[in-house]
């Protein structure tokens, strides 16, 4: 293989897998806009990763599935004074969307 066709091959890769990323970070912006929007005013900042970081969650079961979980979560576990959520019931919720999304993901509606 000449030395211009490898050049060539490592460009269209990389250019791929930047592409990927963005593409990633399109699709966790929208689950966490969707997120946002049943918990407002409170806000979920991401919080990179390791902790909290639904990245992953929606990498296993879809984004789909997640925004699904999240739905879910919000009908069962959200309260609200003053129509809006209470601090404890969007921590509650916020901890459930990873185990409904697992259930979802194996045919387990709740």
């Amino acid at each position: 293989m000449k030395v211009i066709d490898q050049i060539r091959d490592i460009r269209a890769y990389l250019d791929s897998k930047e592409e990927d990323s963005f593409l990633q970070k399109e699709v966790y912006d929208i689950v966490l806009d969707h997120l946002n929007t049943k918990i407002s005013p409170w806000k979920f900042k991401a919080f990179g990763k390791g902790r909290g970081d639904l990245r992953p969650l929606i990498r296993k079961s879809g984004p789909k599935v997640v925004m699904e979980a999240i739905d879910t979560a919000a009908e069962q576990y959200l309260e609200y004074q003053d129509e809006e959520p209470t601090k404890n019931s969007v921590e509650k919720f916020y901890s459930k969307i990873g185990g409904i999304a697992y259930n979802k993901s194996r045919g387990i509606e709740l």
